[in-house]
């Protein structure tokens, strides 16, 4: 079965799992950040936002050019 596959299946299969423990991740910080937005100053805010603006980006980009 090895070797009647392709290449961008094993590329697929090995780094497949990244975006979604990212997106993941996302997701915790964001539900972390709401429990204590209080604490969160308006830089941090705009830090999180853009970290994960670029995060989605770098996701878009991966899958479209893939």
């Amino acid at each position: 079965m090895l070797r009647h596959t392709t290449v961008w299946s094993w590329w697929t299969l090995l780094w497949g799992p990244l975006p979604l423990l990212g997106a993941a991740t996302a997701v915790h910080e964001w539900r972390l950040s709401a429990r204590k937005r209080w604490r969160i100053g308006v830089m941090e805010w705009l830090a999180l936002v853009w970290a994960n603006v670029g995060f989605a980006v770098c996701l878009a980009g991966v899958w479209v050019l893939g």
